[in-house]
């Protein structure tokens, strides 16, 4: 028996159809509600590029505390590694240590003079 060459033609037809057919995403009901939960995203993404930019800055770290608390800012900024947090410290005018001190500081204790830094500040 030969089977019926019409019906894989019209099953090829339909997936073509569908596949040239563009997909419409829906349209958000109430668009605010998502703007302002899509605000903390955006924070938390933030947070977690302190790890990954190049160069760390006063600036940035500043912004930080300011959004987001000292505790959260500052626990990511721990996840650098000690290289980028002593040259973050030399942006700092008033911490406790400087110069050679900061070359030899460990993390903890770059962090801590951090952490007394923003608590002196607020």
């Amino acid at each position: 028996m030969v089977p019926n060459k019409e019906e894989p033609e019209s099953d090829s037809e339909l997936t073509e159809e569908d596949a040239t057919q563009p997909e419409q995403p829906e349209e958000p009901a109430e668009p605010a509600v998502e703007n302002a939960v899509a605000e903390e995203p955006a924070a938390e993404e933030a947070l977690q590029h302190v790890v990954d930019a190049a160069e760390l800055t006063k600036e940035c770290v500043d912004r930080l505390v300011e959004e987001n608390g000292a505790e959260k800012a500052l626990a990511e900024v721990g996840k650098c590694r000690v290289v980028k947090l002593r040259n973050l410290a030399r942006e700092y005018d008033g911490l406790q240590i400087a110069g050679r001190e900061i070359s030899k500081a460990n993390k903890t204790t770059l962090l801590e003079e951090l952490k007394n830094y923003y608590n002196k500040k607020n």
